[in-house]
């Protein structure tokens, strides 16, 4: 069977509470929570001042947690 880190590497994606517990240790991409909500209640208060108003494109930088599921490249 493959082990990993050392023959894969395994990466979730949304910052999975359980990627922190030690017997887990799952590498993932964390989303700014906090940031998406307050963003997001900025928004709809704005729509509800401004019915008219033009929607608006927010990108929020993701982060990546390196925890114990992947390893570096040997090939």
């Amino acid at each position: 069977g493959l082990v990993v880190p050392k023959d894969v590497s395994i990466i979730g994606y949304d910052g999975m509470a359980l990627g922190g517990l030690r017997s887990i240790g799952l590498t993932t991409i964390a989303q700014p929570l906090a940031s998406m909500g307050e963003d997001a209640a900025a928004l709809l208060f704005q729509r509800i001042n401004d019915p008219g108003r033009l929607p608006v494109h927010i990108e929020l930088e993701p982060s990546l947690v390196i925890r114990n599921s992947t390893g570096a490249y040997l090939g």
